[in-house]
């Protein structure tokens, strides 16, 4: 993606950067975060959590075999403080929090080798309760990680809150929902069907999640 000489507001370049990003382009989304776009300290949650992300996906295009040290180290140290952008020198702790964003550590940490972080992780997230929209589908999805077969009716309960109205409150996460559980299942041409769908939606941050989906490393079962 062509990146643009300038934007709008802070706003803009990271709805841009969730964009490029939806699009697998990690090296354009990372060209978005310069201290002329964001030259504020203080900048909202949106902002904050395209960032979560952008560091996110990068974790995740770097957690090679035989580089469990380097993610290791990455998770305990992410998303630093950069001198250049004033809004990271205040913590992400928040975010990284997110059962979300703690299912692709252990992702990246399954990526790398490192087998038995990633499913301590993953079994810790199966026994937890989302709390924000995004996260409604990852309970089921690393319970069906770790326990394959005593699962199958959490993921199939999931699935039919989903489909009944229950889950995240808009349709493009919604559909990213449904397509993380169809995934659980083991339904990936389903779950691809639902993420192409919600790529459609004109919410960044809903068609960011549904489009990134489409580019995530195959689960290890």
């Amino acid at each position: 993606m062509p990146l643009p000489s300038s934007f709008g507001s802070p706003l803009d370049a990271a709805n841009f950067a969730l964009t490029a990003l939806a699009n697998h382009d990690l090296g354009t989304a990372e060209a978005v975060y310069q201290a002329r776009n964001f030259p504020d300290e203080k900048q909202p949650q949106e902002i904050r959590q395209a960032y979560v992300e952008l560091r996110m996906q990068s974790l995740l295009a770097n957690a090679k075999p035989g580089k469990c040290e380097e993610v290791a180290a990455a998770i305990t140290d992410f998303a630093p403080e950069n001198r250049a952008l004033p809004f990271t020198f205040h913590a992400f702790g928040d975010m990284t929090k997110q059962l979300r964003v703690q299912f692709y550590f252990g992702l990246a940490e399954s990526l790398c080798g490192d087998q038995k972080a990633a499913d301590r992780r993953w079994a810790r997230i199966a026994k937890a309760k989302a709390s924000v929209p995004a996260d409604f589908a990852f309970p089921a999805l690393a319970a069906s990680l770790v326990d394959p077969t005593g699962s199958s009716r959490t993921v199939e309960t999931a699935l039919e809150s989903v489909r009944g109205g229950g889950g995240p409150p808009d349709q493009g996460l919604r559909l990213y929902a449904e397509g993380m559980l169809l995934l659980a299942a083991g339904r990936g041409e389903d779950a691809a069907a639902r993420f192409r769908e919600g790529s459609a939606d004109p919410q960044p941050f809903a068609h960011y999640l549904n489009g990134s989906a489409q580019f995530d490393p195959p689960l290890r079962r």
